[in-house]
C-alpha cells in the first residue's frame, strides 16, 4: 500500500512539473515569429503608405488613439491608399531600388 501511494505521488509531481512548464510557455508575451508571406517590398511599400497617410502622427505609445477623429481620417487614407494602384507603384519602386523581383504575394 505504501508503494501505491509513493507511486501516485509521484505520478502527481511528474505531471505538475509537466503542465508548470506548459503553463509557463503559454504565458510567453512575445508572439512566436513566423515567416510571412509578403515580400520585403510589399512590408516597406505598406510601411510607406502607413507614413505618408499620416497614421504615426496620431498614434499614442500604448497603440492607435481610436477616440482621435484625425486618426481615423488618417487611418482611412492609409487604407485607401493600401486599396489602390498606388500600393502596386509604391511596391514596384522600392523593389526595384533593391533589386529584388517582382511578385506581389497578394496576386497584384
Amino acid at each position: 500500500m505504501n508503494a501505491k501511494l509513493t507511486l501516485t505521488a509521484l505520478c502527481l509531481s511528474l505531471s505538475g512539473l509537466a503542465f508548470g512548464a506548459s503553463a509557463a510557455e503559454s504565458d510567453n508575451p512575445m508572439p512566436e515569429i513566423t515567416k510571412g508571406t509578403s515580400s520585403r517590398a510589399e512590408v516597406l511599400a505598406d510601411l510607406a503608405l502607413w507614413k505618408r497617410a499620416g497614421v504615426p502622427e496620431y498614434m499614442l505609445e500604448s497603440g492607435p488613439d481610436f477616440a482621435n477623429p484625425k486618426y481615423r481620417e488618417a487611418f482611412a487614407r492609409y487604407e485607401s491608399l493600401r486599396n489602390s494602384a498606388e500600393y502596386a507603384r509604391e511596391v514596384d519602386r522600392i523593389a526595384r531600388a533593391r533589386g529584388e523581383r517582382l511578385s506581389l504575394a497578394s496576386g497584384g
